[in-house]
């Protein structure tokens, strides 16, 4: 894939981050859609933001030449699943305190959008002025809109477990992270290659500003293999990877207290695999061992992910993930 160079003075740049750190609702991944806004690579950003931050950024919004428009009507969180993603849409709202959708860039694409909001138009018109993938808002629209948990339908998009993904599709990562390299939407699989490119041009943005050092931050973080294992997500996240291919199996060695967990029973899953350091993948079944003695053993399923109860059952879920070369 072509890079292109694209030049920002470093006053900018340190304009952007300071427009992003006084947005509490800003992230990682919304500091990559400005930079990919400033540079001529993304026409649009959406930020949530209150009242009080934006007289505190609009100054910096008008150092750096932006376009910006503030929704007129308020937003409301309507949903937030079980995954850490919350849902907020436009409500008819006079108090004089509350979020509101900031649109931010440097054409017409910016007014539209904030016309868009605040006429209600449909996500999908929303996600296409936001330069979202079809296949990513058409997937939100008819699936999570509905009020449907994201995780369990992504993974069934995204077919058999076991197999070695494209790590640029890795947006589970982003509930450690706190960055979606791709933007600020849900992803219709892991194998969406919008999405990848998306995330290639997010680490490009990245890079051209000489912020390599969160780049050699996340990109690892996207190779971590996840389980899914009864309502909780773990992250072997110093893990060597082993593969045999002969008999389907894998074997993944790590540090014993590397684990990283989330998910509301995590406590008792910490505990019991503390002293892990090994995990080992057959066709059926995966196991955690310490010291070669097996502590926790789980059977596999094995097809796709299409509820949150499986995510919740006894039965684990693995995904693993290909190398990246930032080279």
């Amino acid at each position: 894939m072509n890079k292109t160079k694209h030049t920002i003075s470093f006053l900018d740049v340190e304009r952007i981050l300071e427009c992003i750190e006084k947005v509490q609702e800003a992230s990682l991944t919304h500091l990559i859609e400005l930079l990919r806004v400033y540079m001529g690579t993304k026409k649009v950003v959406r930020l949530v933001i209150n009242e009080t931050e934006w007289e505190l950024v609009e100054p910096i919004v008008t150092q750096l030449s932006l376009e910006a428009i503030l929704s007129k009507k308020k937003l409301s969180q309507v949903n937030a699943d079980k995954f850490g993603n919350k849902f907020m849409v436009s409500v008819n709202d006079n108090s004089s305190t509350g979020y509101r959708a900031l649109f931010l860039g440097k054409g017409k694409e910016v007014f539209q959008c904030a016309r868009a909001e605040d006429e209600g138009e449909s996500s999908t018109l929303i996600g296409m002025l936001l330069e979202i993938p079809s296949c990513c808002t058409n997937f939100y629209a008819k699936n999570i809109q509905k009020g449907n948990d994201w995780l369990p339908l992504w993974l069934k998009s995204s077919g058999s477990n076991r197999l070695f993904f494209n790590p640029l599709g890795n947006r589970i990562i982003a509930n450690i992270t706190g960055c979606n390299l791709a933007g600020d939407y849900l992803p219709c699989s892991i194998n969406c290659e919008q999405t990848h490119k998306n995330a290639f041009r997010g680490i490009e943005a990245l890079e051209q500003v000489g912020f390599e050092n969160i780049i050699n931050q996340i990109v690892p973080k996207l190779e971590w293999p996840i389980c899914f294992l009864e309502g909780n997500i773990i992250f072997l996240t110093d893990a060597t990877r082993h593969t045999k291919f002969d008999n389907n199996k894998l074997l993944y060695e790590f540090s014993q207290g590397s684990l990283c967990i989330t998910g509301a029973n995590k406590k008792k899953l910490e505990k019991t695999l503390s002293k892990a350091n090994r995990l080992h993948i057959s066709r059926d079944s995966l196991f955690f061992e310490s010291e070669g003695k097996s502590i926790l053993k789980s059977s596999l399923w094995n097809s796709s992910i299409h509820s949150v109860s499986q995510l919740y059952s006894s039965k684990s879920y693995f995904l693993a993930f290909d190398r990246f070369d930032l080279k």
